[in-house]
């Protein structure tokens, strides 16, 4: 295959044994090295993880999680060098008030941390999510443009990564809700396209070599074909794109029926499908792989004080006891790897 297919992972869960009718097994470690070529951290890489006091650095976590790519043969893929949002932001940061001094820890952050994985780490989502949020970071660092810190983020990364001869290391500007195109100039997808438009018009160009889909979505969300048209528009100024975080929630029913299944499956199909299409897709990751520990299980659709978590938001392609659902055949099909649809579920 020329695409990857990768998976965040949570890495507590890489020791976990479960109960099966031939005795214990390792299921979701063996599930995740048979079936994906890219590992992300779904929470050990990112600042507040590594680097949660001015004092503090803490890489094992980190480390435990590159080593075991390794070991089977996994590319890894960092999330993330720089998320500037308030709350994904570390308490010593926010409490800086000078944009000099502010600057400074941020660079030397973003220096360490591709210093201590070097070429281990084969592409970043060097900035994540910065596009429409206002906040500490961006009020002091955003400049004229409001995304003077995204472009020193990559710039910051680009030099390290040049320093230590890892020219190859990718790095991503990753966001979420941009799948779908918009007429409304002040929508999400058309505000990052206004970004990377400028970032590719510099001299000399801001270096983001693609664009990250992040694609958290319910059966009703953006469409294989209209991810296309958006992702060809980056693609023209001279990006790559990859879906980095595709779930496909089924909703709030407790009720996983052969339907709502197999919907899940042709919205997979689909979304596979048109990154196969697109020779700059370099591939897709979905965010997890098992329905027993999907993020969406302690997610909180609608805000503070509503009914409470998803009971069953089943989005992923392994079902709770690690069978394949039908989305993992819809997977497969558009993989080429299989000819027909596969069980319905």
């Amino acid at each position: 295959l020329k695409k990857t297919i990768g998976a965040a992972v949570v890495g507590r869960h890489l020791s976990s044994v479960e109960q099966t009718p031939s005795g214990p097994a390792p299921l979701y470690a063996q599930t995740l090295a048979r079936e994906f070529n890219v590992l992300v951290p779904a929470n050990e890489m990112k600042p507040k993880s590594v680097h949660p006091t001015a004092e503090e650095w803490n890489f094992a976590a980190a480390d435990a999680m590159v080593a075991f790519a390794e070991q089977h043969g996994m590319a890894v893929h960092g999330h993330t060098l720089f998320w500037p949002q308030d709350r994904h932001t570390q308490e010593f940061l926010l409490a800086i008030n000078d944009p000099a001094a502010l600057q400074a820890q941020i660079v030397a952050q973003t220096r360490a941390m591709v210093r201590h994985f070097g070429g281990r780490v084969r592409v970043w989502d060097a900035v994540n999510e910065a596009v429409g949020r206002p906040g500490h970071v961006r009020r002091l660092l955003g400049g004229a443009t409001g995304y003077e810190h995204v472009a020193l983020a990559f710039r910051v990364a680009r030099d390290e990564l040049d320093k230590l001869g890892h020219r190859n290391v990718k790095l991503l500007y990753n966001d979420n809700n941009i799948e779908r195109p918009s007429s409304d100039p002040k929508a999400r997808v058309n505000l990052v396209y206004g970004m990377l438009k400028d970032f590719a018009t510099r001299t000399p160009r801001v270096p983001v070599d693609g664009v990250g889909f992040q694609y958290h979505i319910g059966l009703g969300g953006a469409t294989g074909a209209e991810w296309r048209e958006t992702a060809q528009r980056l693609i023209d100024l001279g990006l790559t794109v990859s879906v980095t975080e595709l779930d496909i929630n089924l909703g709030r029913d407790e009720v996983k029926s052969p339907e709502l299944l197999r919907a899940q499956r042709d919205k997979y199909f689909g979304i596979v499908q048109a990154c196969m299409q697109l020779p700059a897709c370099t591939g897709v990751t979905t965010w997890g792989f098992t329905d027993k520990h999907t993020w969406l299980k302690a997610f909180d659709p609608d805000g503070v004080g509503s009914d409470g978590p998803n009971p069953y938001p089943a989005p992923l392609l392994f079902d709770e006891s690690y069978a394949k659902k039908p989305a993992y055949y819809g997977v497969l099909r558009a993989l080429r790897l299989l000819s027909t649809p596969g069980p319905t579920g």
